[in-house]
């Protein structure tokens, strides 16, 4: 690489090999505790964690819980740490409190209320066997799922549960 003004933005920690050779300013971007994920080798998370906390400028953690696992057990530097958490534009905000639900959009119109929901990607980081067991212990309630169902779930049960999941309610 050559050198650059340009800062480099790494946002898993495999990237290290890239940040080891950018010339420029680098952070690590994080906005999840991958070494908690239960597909993941957390001693092999750690491990790369380390090594790209070392040698970045700054890493960036989306909440306080994050950072200081950084810190403690992948010994990044706590001055280079840096809470940034997830937030919404100010714009989004209601400027008071919702006196009633708002309609549901679209396809979800029809749904009786309560209702309950899920936003995100329904991936391996669900725990699919809590949610189900949530779903059942709350018939009152009608959920709704919003979000792509990529990326892979190891535990076989827990795929099985995302697979089938209009037996959730």
């Amino acid at each position: 690489f050559r050198s650059s003004a340009a800062t480099l933005v790494c946002t898993s920690p495999y990237h290290y090999p890239v940040a080891e050779a950018w010339k420029g300013p680098k952070v690590y971007y994080t906005t999840d505790m991958l070494s908690e994920y239960p597909e993941n080798d957390r001693s092999e998370i750690v491990r790369v964690e380390r090594i790209i906390g070392g040698m970045v400028d700054l890493v960036c953690a989306n909440s306080r819980r994050n950072a200081d696992y950084l810190v403690r057990d992948a010994s990044c530097p706590s001055a280079k740490v840096i809470v940034a958490p997830n937030a919404t534009r100010e714009r989004d905000i209601l400027p008071e409190p919702a006196w009633r639900p708002f309609d549901l959009p679209g396809a979800a119109a029809g749904l009786p209320r309560p209702v309950a929901g899920v936003i995100g990607n329904m991936a391996g980081n669900v725990d699919w066997l809590l949610l189900q067991d949530a779903v059942a212990a709350t018939p009152w309630l009608h959920w709704l799922f919003v979000g792509p169902a990529v990326g892979s779930i190891p535990d076989p049960d827990r795929k099985s549960t995302r697979l089938n999941s209009s037996h959730l309610g």
